[in-house]
């Protein structure tokens, strides 16, 4: 078996750095790579996004190393420190806020040289001033609303949570599924009043948070979507499956833009969650308006025409019934479940049948909400 060793460091530069824990998703490693370029500094290696046997042979003649994802490379940046003496700072490239301290940090670093921070200043004011109009463009369309994190790293969320609050967001749930003790602190010190911090939480937890919270849009992973979905909420995908770069400043736009056209999808609007929301009309002349107490099943009487909105406990699927005199129609939603596939929702179809042949032979008068209470 052919081994390989330690390539020649040489020719490296003094100011030079590895990026561990960097990926090159949607090409994020060239995107960093020339930021860091433009401040003079050279990058002998990113492990492992877009590497190279040769640049990995040479990475122990840098003399810093900037840890992106502390989870998968934290052992590996103490091993060379002790091994080569190379120290090493957490990084995150997400966000106005965290990417311009990624390259301050390096620029301090290598304080020997003090042309590298002017650049790196100069660097940072020419890419915040290209998208910071466009940023608060959606900024306005965007205050106010509230948002789920919930991701693998916990310094991802805090990044998350930087970049929410810069384009007006409210963060109202946030965890992950590796913090420690003390990133749950950090996160506590951040959070607003009232916001649920969770800590490797189950679906069915997230769920319930997330209807308490009346979010509007849900970041995760490729696992969490289904949630969302199911539950008629935004999601802003931030697994490594993704196709648009999220790193740097461009990163930053392409994020905001990604939140605002999910949270302001129309789509949204057929959601049963959504449709509470707005403010219920006073019922036309004539009509009769029930609610079940222990369901979420809405009743809207009209002479000669009904409506009846089932929904499950948790607004999971939602199926409409039409009644214009004896004729009774239906229409599901595409968020509904196989409802013969599901016993509750089933039970709860045979008794809006009965109540169907009622409220058809009610006359103008309506259901009463006495006889509404039996079949609920």
């Amino acid at each position: 078996m052919q081994t390989h060793r330690t390539g020649d460091i040489s020719n490296i530069s003094p100011h030079s750095i590895n990026i561990l824990g960097e990926f090159n998703l949607a090409g994020e490693t060239w995107i960093l790579r020339d930021y860091y370029k433009r401040m003079g500094i050279e990058v002998v290696s990113c492990l492992t996004g877009d590497s190279r046997i040769e640049d990995i042979r040479r990475s122990h003649g840098a003399k810093l190393n900037l840890v992106q994802c502390s989870g998968s490379m934290t052992s590996l940046a103490k091993m060379m420190e002790r091994d080569y003496g190379i120290p090493f700072k957490r990084v995150s490239y997400f966000g106005i806020e965290d990417m311009s301290a990624a390259l301050y940090d390096a620029a301090k670093f290598f304080k020997d040289d003090p042309e590298i921070m002017t650049r790196a200043q100069n660097l940072v004011r020419a890419e915040v001033a290209a998208i910071y109009p466009e940023l608060l463009r959606f900024k306005k369309k965007l205050a106010g609303k509230k948002a789920a994190i919930y991701v693998g790293g916990s310094f991802k969320a805090f990044s998350l949570m930087r970049a929410l609050r810069l384009i007006g967001m409210e963060t109202a749930i946030v965890g992950s599924q590796t913090g420690d003790k003390d990133d749950y602190q950090q996160l506590q010190e951040m959070a607003d009043p009232g916001t649920i911090i969770v800590d490797d939480s189950n679906p069915l937890e997230l769920a319930k948070f997330c209807l308490e919270k009346d979010v509007d849009l849900f970041i995760g992973g490729v696992k969490e979507r289904p949630i969302a979905y199911k539950l008629g909420i935004g999601f802003c995908d931030h697994n490594h499956e993704r196709k648009e770069p999220l790193a740097g400043y461009i990163g930053m736009l392409n994020f905001a833009k990604e939140v605002y056209s999910s949270v302001a999808s129309p789509v949204w609007q057929f959601a049963p969650r959504r449709a509470t929301r707005a403010s219920t009309p006073d019922p036309a002349p004539g009509a009769a308006v029930a609610h079940s107490c222990r369901t979420s099943t809405k009743i809207e009487f009209h002479p000669g025409r009904s409506r009846i909105l089932l929904t499950s406990p948790l607004n999971r699927a939602f199926l409409i019934w039409i009644l214009r005199g004896d004729n009774v129609s239906r229409r599901t939603s595409q968020f509904s479940y196989r409802l013969h596939k599901c016993g509750q929702l089933k039970q709860k179809l045979h008794r809006c049948r009965r109540l169907a042949g009622f409220i058809s032979s009610a006359g103008k008068g309506g259901p009463s909400k006495t006889r509404f209470s039996m079949f609920f």
